[in-house]
């Protein structure tokens, strides 16, 4: 076969390569999600001042809702708090107060979910939740796999979150306490001031601090866990097993003093 022959086949080939991935693209392209706000432009707000307890959880267990959104947690401004949450996507789940707790709860229902043209997250893609919160709440619960949440410019006393899947933020934060649980998500914190950072490590995928002050880190588990602790993240770290076979194996890159407790 002479060296054109090859060369034509090449080029053939080559081009047969670009058009699939052309095609390819415009498909991925075609299906592509609206922007958030194009989704749900308008909101809905209600009144969460003296809220201590705030929940997320589906009306059905074991099951998997498509959805990707973030719940974000400020100061808010005025005496009255607000929670708001997106008015277009309310058909597929509720919210509601009792006393001091919020509830969203989320429907399963395969006719909301189900479309034959790959539109299947689309419905529940890009849900923004806001909550002004004020010294009053204490714990935040999200069962929902597919929601984040982010604490902004928080100053409280203590504060417990119990989240999953997704990334738990904290930025530009002060407290005195903070007890985390991230099942299968990450951990991040930026520019806040913690003096007792509580972290479960069971199910936490990693975790990160930058341009912190944390005084102490109470580290606990029921596994084998590892952890690396760079310089200047906290002045002292406390591991806690919680049962005999619990482990923690930690990796120290700068100089550092180890106490070991009897």
């Amino acid at each position: 076969m002479k060296r054109t022959t090859y060369i034509l086949i090449g080029i053939l080939v080559l081009g047969l390569l670009v058009l699939l991935a052309f095609v390819f693209y415009a498909s991925v392209a075609g299906n592509k999600p609206k922007e958030d706000k194009e989704l749900f432009p308008e909101s809905v707000s209600m009144d969460a001042t003296g809220v201590h307890t705030v929940k997320f959880r589906l009306d059905k267990e074991n099951v998997y809702i498509p959805l990707l959104g973030r719940l974000w947690v400020k100061p808010g401004q005025g005496e009255t708090k607000t929670f708001s949450y997106p008015k277009g996507a309310s058909k597929y789940f509720t919210v509601e107060r009792e006393k001091d707790t919020l509830f969203v709860s989320f429907r399963y229902d395969e006719k909301l979910f189900s479309d034959k043209k790959g539109e299947y997250e689309l419905p529940t893609r890009g849900l923004k939740f806001n909550l002004e919160a004020d010294s009053t709440l204490k714990l935040i619960y999200n069962h929902v796999g597919g929601l984040g949440v982010a604490l902004s410019n928080l100053t409280l006393d203590s504060l417990s979150v119990r989240t999953m899947f997704q990334s738990f933020l904290v930025d530009s934060c002060r407290f005195r306490a903070l007890n985390t649980e991230v099942f299968s998500g990450s951990f991040d914190v930026y520019r806040s001031t913690i003096r007792d950072l509580h972290i479960n490590l069971n199910g936490m995928k990693n975790w990160r601090v930058e341009k912190s002050d944390i005084d102490t880190e109470y580290l606990s588990g029921d596994y084998k866990h590892r952890c690396e602790l760079p310089r200047g993240e906290c002045r002292q770290m406390f591991w806690i097993p919680r049962n005999k076979d619990a482990e923690l194996r930690v990796t120290l890159k700068t100089g550092a003093r180890v106490l070991l407790q009897e």
